[in-house]
């Protein structure tokens, strides 16, 4: 697969370029950004032999079958539309676009131009998260009742000095959609209805920075969902209720728990210890310094694997769901 990426951001530099190098199948033929000098660094450091400014020269790059779109959000749509219509395949990292409309003209492309589009929702392939799925859709913990999950995470201001995050949706469509994909992949299901209260805490910066939702499922289940860029911590975590049992994961730890029954002190030892064992064996092996590197490696392994079979494993109707 030959592939060039556009957006030279923080989040294509840690994470996407280092995954998409590690992998034999794939070529990376260029970068592109509006910032130049970005795009020539990335080069530079990833060994990739062109750069550009304007993306529409990799669109015009007939050696290029695939693009990867990191860009900021408010380009997303402009770009996959303008890639689909030059016959490229599209990877494009969550979320989708910045509104339902702009998803289904994203949609509309796509089939237009009969290529595929695949979304990255690396958290899905976190071990937590994979454990969670395959124990639910088994009913370990007996028929879902309800859920809670969190996203709490920091100011932008944090890990960027770019501005596109402020727009009027603010934490709504940061990491936001990593908590509702989650939860409509792990329940398989779709949302029916959304209620939900927010805004502004300063009154003044003109962008959602909190947000409470109450979110119903189309298989009849329902939730509650809490984000916020203002807590000044990083909590990435759902907790689902059954008939049967509860459970815990965080995500952010890599680690789920299950409850069933009276939960005594021993039990709490139990978990504590097998949580520190993994901990430790994490910190020793390096592991707990690129969960995320690793999990793009294994998103982007499966997408070069379903593309070569014409399919999308995390297709736009996940990520329009996700916008919904």
């Amino acid at each position: 697969m030959k592939i060039s990426l556009i957006g030279c951001g923080k989040v294509a530099e840690r994470g996407h370029l280092p995954a998409l190098k590690s992998l034999n199948e794939v070529e990376v033929i260029a970068v592109a950004d509006i910032n130049l000098s970005a795009a020539r660094r990335l080069a530079k450091k990833f060994k990739i032999p062109r750069y550009y400014k304007d993306f529409h020269s990799i669109l015009n790059n007939e050696q290029i079958d695939t693009v990867v779109i990191t860009a900021p959000t408010p380009k997303h749509a402009l770009i996959a539309i303008e890639s689909a219509k030059a016959g490229k395949n599209i990877i494009i990292k969550k979320p989708l676009a910045m509104s339902l409309s702009e998803g289904y003209e994203i949609k509309k492309a796509l089939e237009s131009n009969n290529v595929l589009l695949s979304i990255i929702q690396n958290y899905r392939y976190f071990p937590s998260l994979k454990i969670a799925k395959y124990k639910i859709s088994r009913g370990f913990l007996g028929g879902i009742l309800t859920f809670y999950g969190v996203s709490q995470t920091y100011y932008p201001t944090r890990w960027t000095s770019g501005t596109w995050l402020y727009h009027e949706k603010g934490v709504l469509l940061d990491f936001t959609p990593h908590l509702i994909d989650a939860v409509l992949w792990l329940m398989d299901a779709s949302a029916k209805s959304v209620y939900a209260v927010g805004g502004d805490l300063t009154k003044s910066s003109g962008f959602i920075n909190w947000a409470n939702i109450l979110l119903e499922l189309d298989n009849g289940v329902s939730g509650f969902l809490e984000t916020s860029w203002l807590t000044n911590v990083f909590d990435f975590s759902i907790d689902f209720k059954g008939t049967g049992g509860v459970m815990r994961i965080d995500v952010n730890r890599d680690w789920c728990v299950e409850i069933y029954g009276s939960q005594t002190p021993l039990d709490d030892a139990k978990n504590f210890t097998k949580y520190m064992l993994k901990a430790f064996k994490d910190i020793f092996s390096g592991r707990i310094f690129d969960k995320g590197t690793r999990a793009y490696v294994e998103v982007y392994s499966e997408i070069v694997r379903a593309f070569g079979k014409k399919r999308a494993p995390i297709p736009i109707d996940d990520g329009i769901k996700s916008l919904a």
